[in-house]
């Protein structure tokens, strides 16, 4: 059991960093909803019931990274590293990479759920413009700052790969977007 458990920290810390990216783009709330409806079961980016929530196409992050303009490249090439015969100086730098970026981003998630929270709060609130003014501001830079932590991950991933393994990245990438797009939730779209 104790050899899987890196592989588990470092699958769950990857898909905590392409979270916010998927928020980012616009695909949810903080509340637990998504531009497509409901997240099923609690609340937050990451609502769920279970460690392998998610992964499933209807809902939970993977559904909501639908519509992130940037693809979430680091955890597909950590699940698929013997597929993508990473050597092992590859597989030691994005650890290294994934452990710094998640550093990064520990202190700035409680951050922008609170602005989040602020700007909700005021908008509900009926708050004048000079209150929600700042508030937009500040969302708005916050988007701005995940989004530029997404591009600097598929930056390095295109760095690390060789380029047949970039190119079978983004194949895996586009199977699974083409996946998601058949198997979708077209209930919840909007015609």
């Amino acid at each position: 059991m104790k050899m899987f458990q890196p592989a588990v920290r470092f699958l769950a810390a990857s898909l905590l960093l392409a979270a916010p990216v998927a928020f980012a783009a616009g695909t949810g709330a903080m509340d637990g909803t998504t531009a497509n409806g409901p997240a099923h079961m609690g609340t937050g980016p990451m609502a769920g019931h279970g460690p392998m929530h998610g992964m499933h196409p209807h809902w939970g992050p993977m559904a909501r990274m639908a519509n992130a303009p940037v693809p979430m490249l680091l955890p597909i090439a950590w699940k698929h590293a013997v597929e993508l015969k990473l050597t092992p100086a590859q597989d030691q730098e994005l650890q290294n990479w994934r452990k710094a970026a998640e550093q990064k981003m520990r202190g700035r998630w409680s951050q922008w759920r609170e602005h989040n929270l602020a700007l909700r709060k005021a908008l509900l609130d009926n708050a004048p413009a000079a209150t929600i003014k700042p508030l937009e501001d500040q969302v708005l830079k916050d988007h701005a700052e995940m989004l530029q932590e997404g591009i600097a991950q598929v930056e390095f991933v295109h760095k690390l790969l060789t380029p047949a393994q970039w190119q079978q990245v983004t194949k895996l990438y586009a199977d699974m977007e083409k996946r998601q797009k058949e198997w979708g939730h077209p209930g919840w779209k909007r015609p």
